[in-house]
């Protein structure tokens, strides 16, 4: 054990510092269980289950974490038999030197990553209520830093800029911001759940993005009423990305009618086409599917007779 129970409180530059350069101390070498998340009880058919519960990059942060740990009782005198497994008082110590330095959030991703090393190992985890404690108070007082600024509110009149922009334009990305950021606004949603980073139709992740066919009206709850009110799902949450949420939108009068865009951004996008419908109807939306009007072309190799369009991005083929 350590002949002083103080605590160094290093300054942020040198825990950035220390970051770049970390490495296992010289006497910590010898010990497998220090370079290793692999339990040498379990078989290797176990060992490989265990590998496939988290993605590589968890797996990594997870060995920062525990040789950042190792590092710092190595500095504070501790020796191999103190660390695995780890008594409380020696977890609260090492949450506490990151005290007006890192956020709470950041300091319990490194507690989990240890937890993790302890129990894949075979070891108990002594973690209790004085650990909780600690970190409640280093979410307390977690430097002004690590907080994002606050995020003036949305108001009436930036929507309406936004209606005024984009109401009357015939672009589909167009009418997409407007709908998304109506149901957006009114559902109490982050733009991050209803839109994805990339426009590339390749990396859209229909797991995690709610769809078109995700947005179901409801009946109107009055027949004299022209629309009803919309039930969204939700693909992805933050926690599990194949168990999604629903949100409930209702109408709104004006320029946040939701529903309204909603319609307006579905019409024409999908169409139909083929030899049995009539040839006005078929030149019509072969016209706005070049256009870009109409996005979505569900067709039979009628459409592709004489047609050069440069600009499509995927086609699909089936064989009924």
């Amino acid at each position: 054990m350590p002949r002083s129970s103080s605590v160094p409180v290093r300054s942020t530059t040198a825990r950035k510092t220390f970051k770049r350069h970390i490495s296992l101390p010289a006497h910590f070498t010898n010990e497998p269980m220090f370079i290793t998340f692999q339990n040498p009880a379990l078989t290797a058919n176990t060992a490989e289950a265990l590998a496939g519960a988290m993605k590589p990059e968890t797996h990594h942060r997870q060995e920062l974490a525990v040789l950042e740990f190792t590092n710092w009782g190595n500095n504070m005198g501790f020796h191999t038999e103190d660390l695995l497994p780890v008594n409380e008082n020696i977890l609260v110590e090492f949450t506490a030197s990151f005290k007006g330095q890192l956020a709470g959030g950041t300091v319990k991703a490194k507690l989990s990553a240890i937890k993790t090393w302890h129990l894949t190992l075979g070891f108990p985890w002594r973690g209790s209520e004085l650990l909780r404690c600690t970190l409640t108070g280093i979410e307390h007082l977690a430097p002004a830093s690590s907080h994002h600024p606050e995020h003036p509110p949305v108001t009436h009149d930036m929507m309406r800029s936004l209606h005024a922009a984009f109401s009357q334009s015939d672009k589909g990305i167009h009418k997409a911001a407007s709908t998304g950021s109506k149901l957006g606004f009114l559902g109490q949603l982050c733009l991050g759940e209803l839109f994805p980073r990339h426009s590339d139709p390749h990396l859209f992740e229909f797991k995690k993005h709610s769809r078109v066919l995700d947005a179901v009206e409801l009946p109107p709850p009055i027949c004299k009423h022209k629309y009803g009110s919309i039930d969204l799902f939700l693909p992805g949450t933050k926690t599990e990305g194949c168990k999604g949420d629903r949100a409930h939108i209702t109408p709104f009068k004006g320029s946040l009618n939701a529903i309204k865009a909603t319609h307006a951004h579905n019409k024409g996008l999908v169409c139909l086409y083929s030899a049995g419908y009539s040839n006005e109807y078929c030149e019509e939306v072969m016209a706005q599917f070049k256009a870009g009007k109409v996005q979505v072309l569900i067709c039979t190799d009628a459409a592709g007779m004489g047609c050069n369009i440069p600009d499509i991005q995927v086609i699909n083929r089936w064989l009924l």
